[in-house]
């Protein structure tokens, strides 16, 4: 089947992938040819996705979020062509929920950023076991303008006498649980998070 697929099925399916339609924002591009393998790019907003054809047979597909962490794999040994599809079509679901998804960019504020830095690293710390599509900027409340692009500004307790300054942003403000901030419960927090974003 190596030789098979080397010299039929691969440059077929190498052609058929690179022709793919373009949907939700997801762009395709032919990746690295070499003579072990050819690898086709996928890209939408958050996340990249990959196919290489091996030559020996072997398919692999991937997708990595921003920070390049993996978050779907599958390698296969190629048998067919509805084995092939079978698998692609479980690549390109999980690409689209990905692309479909919408992300999510917070901006944490504090009097002069020191706390809102600190428990900003925290949450991405704990940010990197789950799945949720969140961005957080550590701003100081002078930082905060309205060239920023966020979702919603989350005060922590030093700055909430500034609440309704905040409100000129037009963007949903929401004051930190003191004993959230105070404690750095980043689970607590994330929780709220997804709760208000229905994440």
């Amino acid at each position: 089947m190596d030789s098979f697929f080397t010299e039929i099925y691969g440059p077929i399916i190498y052609k058929w992938l690179i022709y793919q339609d373009k949907k939700d924002g997801i762009t395709i591009q032919k990746g690295t040819c070499t003579d072990s393998f050819h690898s086709v790019l996928f890209k939408c907003a958050h996340h990249r996705g990959k196919i290489t054809l091996w030559r020996k047979g072997i398919v692999e597909e991937e997708i990595m979020n921003e920070e390049g962490k993996v978050v779907f794999y599958l390698h296969f040994a190629f048998e067919s062509i509805p084995h092939f599809m079978k698998m692609y079509r479980e690549f390109d679901n999980a690409l689209l929920k990905y692309a479909r998804q919408r992300h999510i960019h917070i901006a944490i504020v504090c009097s002069g950023g020191f706390t809102a830095h600190a428990f900003t690293a925290k949450i991405k710390h704990t940010l990197a076991y789950t799945s949720l599509p969140l961005s957080l900027t550590p701003l100081a409340y002078y930082q905060l303008d309205e060239q920023h692009d966020f979702d919603a500004i989350y005060l922590a307790p030093q700055v909430y006498p500034y609440h309704y300054d905040c409100l000129k942003y037009q963007k949903p403000i929401i004051n930190i649980d003191p004993l959230i901030y105070g404690k750095q419960d980043t689970y607590q927090f994330l929780q709220k998070v997804a709760k208000t974003f229905a994440l």
